[in-house]
């Protein structure tokens, strides 16, 4: 995650999950997502304009640490640990998963080159981290049914349900993956919430001086009017700066053993 989620009006939060501009609940508290990391467009993908305003947006897909073996199969087929983040695993299939998971929601050509791959392998490294400390901090996970009525929306860009299964098909997800996506987004969000932004204060001032630097794109509201659209966009500045140092710090203190090393 150097980015935190979907577009917060493509926000820097991609690094987590999957960006999904085109629904609305999806932007503004959506983790902020940073570029350099790929993933899911800035839907939580990059940087918003100083200007625009905060949005929130939904995951990526979990990944279990248990190898997988072929049903029915007489032999096992192991399904390879790419990376160990602490004592958790990604796997193979999970770079897979999210490269296609992502592709789906954004509507985006699927892209499975290495160069995507590495990118995935970092989203799901700072994910790992993200997952450990909701774990530790007891969040609770984001009710399904906002997952659903996000799936709903989703459903409202194809014409037919024809058309939405056939996409499912074509990028080679399910119906599931992609609600477990939804819902891990919103968790975050809802993670994000409760650690970084009861600590982030904004000053009079500083709301003073954003105006005074983007009133023409406020269309000269007035200070007044647009006083509690800029305190929402500062605070989710805030918010991500603060979620992402302490993200890099994670980094750092958490043992990460890459056994592929072209994800690196």
């Amino acid at each position: 995650m150097r980015s935190k989620m979907a577009a917060l009006n493509k926000p820097r939060n991609t690094r987590l999950i999957h960006d999904a501009p085109p629904i609305p609940s999806l932007t503004p508290e959506a983790l902020p997502s940073r570029d350099h990391r790929g993933g899911v467009r800035p839907a939580a993908a990059t940087r918003r304009a100083p200007h625009s305003p905060r949005s929130s947006s939904p995951t990526i897909p979990a990944f279990t640490i248990l190898l997988l073996a072929a049903a029915l199969a007489p032999a096992a087929i192991v399904d390879r640990i790419a990376i160990a983040v602490g004592n958790h695993a990604i796997k193979d299939s999970d770079i897979t998963r999210e490269l296609r998971v992502v592709s789906f929601l954004n509507r985006d050509k699927l892209d499975l080159s290495p160069a995507a791959r590495k990118a995935a392998a970092q989203r799901l490294i700072d994910q790992s981290l993200v997952r450990r400390d909701i774990e530790l901090a007891r969040v609770q996970e984001a009710d399904p049914k906002q997952a659903d009525q996000l799936l709903a929306q989703i459903r409202k860009l194809y014409p037919t349900e024809a058309a939405f299964q056939e996409a499912m098909r074509r990028y080679g997800v399910t119906l599931d993956e992609v609600r477990r996506a939804l819902v891990w987004q919103l968790t975050v969000l809802r993670f994000t919430e409760q650690r970084f932004r009861p600590g982030a204060n904004i000053t009079d001032q500083q709301i003073r001086q954003y105006y005074e630097q983007h009133h023409t794109e406020l269309h000269d509201i007035g200070i007044e009017k647009a006083r509690q659209q800029i305190l929402q966009t500062l605070l989710g500045e805030r918010v991500n700066e603060e979620f992402y140092a302490w993200l890099d710090e994670s980094r750092k203190q958490t043992p990460i053993r890459y056994l592929e090393e072209d994800l690196k």
